[in-house]
């Protein structure tokens, strides 16, 4: 008899457990887009770029999610990021190319939603519109450019 009181005791607990997962999910409360502030992109970009994040931080180990607006005509000069594991247009249109040199004439536009999973190889964009991008990755985040040159925080703005 102890021992179906103790299989109900142990039964009642991992249904309470079960159930107590989607009631936590349900307490969380959504954010709207006046929640969350524009600020200015990390240094290792150009300026001109602001962001939201949406999750994690960008200088820590973990998963990050951010949206960024990139002004019309911002540049990104040929860079790699493997912290970036996802880009998704979100409005305007990212004209983005793959090379170590930076050619408007080798970039394809990528509108609302497009997504592009970057690999290690170094890519380039530019914008002829405002353009609001979401990021994905796993941080800590670190953009390497080709040029060093092409670095914001090495060169004076």
């Amino acid at each position: 008899m102890n021992t179906s009181i103790t299989n109900r005791i142990v039964m009642a607990a991992l249904v309470a457990g079960a159930l107590s997962v989607p009631f936590a999910h349900a307490q969380q409360t959504p954010a709207t887009p006046d929640d969350l502030k524009w600020v200015s992109a990390p240094a290792s970009l150009p300026e001109g770029a602001v962001l939201k994040m949406l999750k994690g931080d960008l200088e820590q180990p973990g998963a990050f999610a951010f949206r960024m607006k990139l002004p019309a005509g911002y540049q990104i000069k040929p860079q790699s990021s493997s912290a970036i594991g996802r880009i998704v247009v979100v409005s305007g249109a990212l004209n983005l190319g793959v090379g170590d040199t930076f050619d408007v004439e080798r970039t394809i536009p990528l509108y609302a939603g497009y997504v592009h999973r970057p690999d290690k190889s170094p890519y380039f964009a530019f914008t002829e519109e405002e353009t609001v991008i979401e990021l994905e990755g796993v941080g800590p985040w670190a953009v390497t450019y080709v040029d060093p040159r092409d670095n914001p925080m090495l060169t004076s703005h």
